[in-house]
């Protein structure tokens, strides 16, 4: 009768403690992989997410744009900007302090979750790259991208394009020519005239600069009173050329700014919604429920211990049981991460994106996943240590000997 209950107790507290190494698994692994924000970042950084977000931002910016125009410049450039003065640093400096926001929202510190990103160096990068485009431009592509055709302006900046070609074309132009008359009154000679035409033909006041030290050195040119040499010449459209260029790089973030905020934000949710504290409770206990389930696990061994026939039985039994959960788990992830595999590589198949991120989105889930397969295995070679304790056990070894083996041993 003694047996038969010894027996139930036993089987009952195999079964209980089967239970608790599996959820105490779950828990522990939670808490050290999806709960556990630096192993989040680490696990983001190491896998190459930023650097495939970075290239597939790149990517849709070219697609929706593509054999379109921005009012101040090619779009290439802007795209050129981009990829040339930022990096997937820069999306992992906007994504790590979410990802910080977010799990301190799910552990109860804050009282809303509220998502930002700083888009000034994004602006920086797109305006800067408008401004290398014109710097970096032929004198007929300014005036064909930048400068609409005014009342005389369309022979005066051919003459411009024409007369920096070669001193040769200079000299033959400025001896065929005089300062135009470009506002239909008077000749244009000073700065404040220039500027003045530059606006009445629609030229936009950032770019009005430029487009004047285009006209003032063209009329200073074909003036013979001014004997300007071909070298101050090509000086003096390199000087408007920058300024062209500045104007453009200010215009350009002038039109970003009107449209795109410094920071861009937007509050995802508040613990004042019951899921939410409902999910922020579960979380903030996760780690004392491993605890706890650890402990009692540690109990329930003992109890075995004491209820157990023999202590090599105890041992077999806590082994086993720890070997058979570490086995399940082991065996459980890898046949996950095959299934995951292959299902993430049929969707991007069908999906066909320009670039393929099925390795880092695999590698990913794998960092997550190898945590439990970690435990798994240690669960694993536990168990294989106490099978072994307990053959120790019944053969007399140790400090775990069964009794009567014990004795046995010692009068040998």
């Amino acid at each position: 009768m003694g047996k038969i209950i010894r027996g139930i107790g036993l089987t009952l507290l195999g079964l209980l403690l089967l239970l608790s190494l599996t959820t105490a698994t779950v828990t522990i692994g939670l808490d050290r992989s999806v709960l556990d924000d630096e192993f989040t970042k680490e696990t983001l950084e190491e896998e190459g997410v930023y650097d495939v977000a970075f290239e597939e931002g790149l990517q849709a910016l070219e697609e929706e744009i593509e054999d379109q125009e921005n009012e101040t410049g090619e779009i290439d450039a802007v795209i050129q900007g981009v990829e040339q003065n930022l990096s997937a640093t820069y999306i992992q400096e906007q994504t790590e302090p979410n990802i910080d926001r977010t799990y301190e929202f799910l552990d109860g510190e804050r009282d809303e979750l509220v998502l930002s990103i700083n888009t000034i160096e994004v602006k920086e990068a797109v305006s800067y790259s408008a401004k290398v485009e014109v710097r970096d431009s032929s004198y007929e592509e300014l005036f064909d991208e930048y400068i609409d055709d005014g009342e005389g302006f369309e022979e005066i900046g051919e003459q411009i394009v024409e007369m920096a070609e070669s001193e040769d074309d200079y000299e033959e132009i400025i001896a065929e020519n005089e300062p135009m008359d470009l506002n239909g009154d008077r000749v244009i000679d000073t700065r404040g005239d220039a500027e003045e035409y530059a606006d009445e033909i629609g030229i936009d006041e950032h770019l009005q600069g430029g487009v004047a030290g285009f006209i003032l050195a063209h009329q200073d040119a074909v003036d013979d009173e001014t004997e300007l040499e071909y070298d101050e010449y090509i000086d003096r459209l390199e000087e408007s050329q920058e300024d062209l260029a500045d104007g453009v790089e200010t215009l350009t973030r002038e039109e970003i700014d009107e449209s795109i905020d410094d920071v861009v934000s937007t509050e995802v949710t508040n613990n004042d919604d019951e899921d939410v504290a409902l999910v922020q409770s579960g979380v903030s206990m996760i780690g004392t429920v491993s605890i706890v389930l650890a402990a009692f696990s540690v109990l329930i061994a003992v109890l075995m211990f004491a209820v157990a026939e023999t202590r090599s039985w105890a041992l077999w039994e806590i082994g086993g049981i720890s070997a058979l959960v570490g086995g399940i788990w082991i065996l459980g992830i890898s046949t996950a991460e095959s299934f995951v595999g292959e299902t993430i590589q049929t969707v991007i198949e069908e999906e066909e994106p320009p670039i393929d991120p099925t390795e880092t989105i695999t590698g990913v889930i794998g960092r997550y996943l190898g945590v439990f397969s970690e435990m798994g295995m240690v669960l694993l070679l536990l168990g294989i240590g106490f099978v072994t304790l307990g053959i120790l056990a019944r053969k007399g070894v140790g400090p775990l000997a069964d009794p009567g083996q014990a004795d046995s041993t010692d009068k040998s």
